[in-house]
């Protein structure tokens, strides 16, 4: 079995190159020379241009990126990197006075010594993406005007991030690592109930505490868009606890709308970007089309698969790391929990991709049905044209953002968690 493991990894790695080579490929050679005609009246002078500029340019950093990242996270698991950076974690977990090797190993070493393995991979992890990250933020994006981020709000983010990966995922790895070493059979039903109040828990704290860290929030003045949001939402039977403006801006010129809360009491939050660029019975229609979400019942619908997939992995996750196999494929010593969660992460990473094309196909068609609500609810209840509101607001900010209108199928499948552009236009205009 250690080769079986060995090779599904690497065949992972190596098979999601070339399907995301071939997807970047379909996509360049799927450009059209001019606008479709539904938005032959959407692009400015030059814009149309930009947009085929903007793909090309992306999809050939895509290739570089996809090269580097590939072969250097290839050679790290075929040369024993898994193995390596365990060894040195051990090592360190040991000099530090915690019994984290060989058969004397306590449950506080195990801890200690998956933390700090952990920590060395998301390091490498780091450094590995930075020099992509940088071009791609101050390069690529600033070239074509998206770019708003300065160098200090760059680096705070990832200091934010880091302190926040400490002090919440810390924890969450500790009680994992303690549930497989203390719950015998039932070991993998304990890590699943683990990471899953984790999750449920991140649902319901994040927007409110974890967001504003990023990003600052300001209630939406008084005035004709916040009484036509109010009004709307109570036709809809929400509750809407405040509405709110994000100073997404700060960071960049794309703009986006989200509603939070859990039960039937939401908070609103609107880009400042959105505000500026669309008409407001186009912003109320946008926001009807996230309120579809969860009058449809879709997060909840969303968290019951995501929790029943995860339930299926820990399963399977319980049995691998009761295998030696596992863990020797990787040259890693002993059979360390926080090691064998990663080998198993990367053993497994054939089924997750084909999960994740799963997650992306439920995620259309519950983008589809919030058109629908959000046209249908506008028209019955504030006899407005949703439909049209909704599909100009769609063509404003695809543009905007050089959005491909109609991306290839491979793209679609594997990639998009939304419909494409002339998709949901056709569908609202009929």
């Amino acid at each position: 079995m250690q080769h079986v493991y060995l090779a599904l990894a690497l065949a992972a790695v190596a098979g999601g190159f070339v399907l995301e080579y071939w997807c970047r490929r379909a996509t360049v050679r799927s450009l059209p020379s001019s606008p479709p005609l539904e938005l032959s009246d959407s692009y400015g002078p030059g814009e149309f241009d930009k947009f085929i500029h903007y793909t090309r340019e992306k999809t050939q950093f895509g290739n570089v990126q996809g090269i580097v990242s590939t072969a250097a996270i290839f050679l790290f698991i075929a040369l024993g990197g898994v193995g390596w950076a365990d060894s040195l974690a051990a090592s360190w977990a040991s000099s530090l006075g915690f019994a984290a090797a060989g058969p004397d190993a306590s449950l506080v070493g195990d801890i200690v010594r998956g933390l700090v393995f952990l920590a060395i991979l998301g390091v490498l992890s780091a450094a590995l993406g930075l020099p992509f990250t940088l071009y791609g933020t101050f390069v690529l994006e600033e070239r074509f005007g998206f770019n708003r981020t300065t160098m200090r709000t760059f680096l705070l983010d990832r200091i934010k991030g880091a302190f926040l990966a400490v002090l919440l995922g810390g924890p969450l790895v500790a009680a994992v690592i303690a549930a497989f070493h203390l719950a015998g059979g039932w070991a993998w039903l304990a890590g699943w109930a683990v990471a899953s109040a984790f999750s449920l828990l991140m649902l319901w704290l994040g927007p409110s505490l974890l967001l504003p860290l990023f990003n600052k929030f300001t209630p939406l003045e008084q005035g004709e868009l916040r009484s036509d949001i109010e009004r709307y939402c109570e036709t809809q039977g929400v509750d809407v606890t405040g509405v709110y403006v994000m100073d997404g801006s700060r960071r960049s010129s794309r703009s986006n709308a989200f509603v939070t809360g859990l039960g039937k009491k939401k908070r609103i939050a609107l880009f400042d970007t959105l505000l500026e660029s669309l008409r407001k019975d186009e912003v109320v229609a946008v926001l009807a089309h996230e309120v579809g979400h969860y009058s449809l019942g879709h997060i909840p619908r969303i968290v019951t698969v995501a929790l029943l997939r995860n339930a299926a992995l820990f399963f399977l996750l319980g049995l691998a790391l009761a295998d030696p196999d596992l863990y020797a494929a990787f040259g890693v010593q002993d059979m360390p929990v926080a090691a064998g969660l990663v080998c198993f992460g990367l053993a497994v990473a054939p089924l997750t991709y084909v999960l994740s094309v799963g997650d992306n196909a439920l995620s259309r068609l519950h983008e589809r049905q919030a058109d629908a609500y959000a046209e249908q609810t506008l028209r019955e209840n504030l006899h407005v044209e949703g439909g049209a509101s909704l599909a100009g607001a769609l063509k404003k900010l695809a543009t905007d953002n050089l959005a491909n209108p109609d991306p290839p199928r491979i793209a679609v499948v594997l990639h998009h968690s939304h419909p494409p552009l002339l998709e949901r236009i056709r569908r609202l205009n009929t």
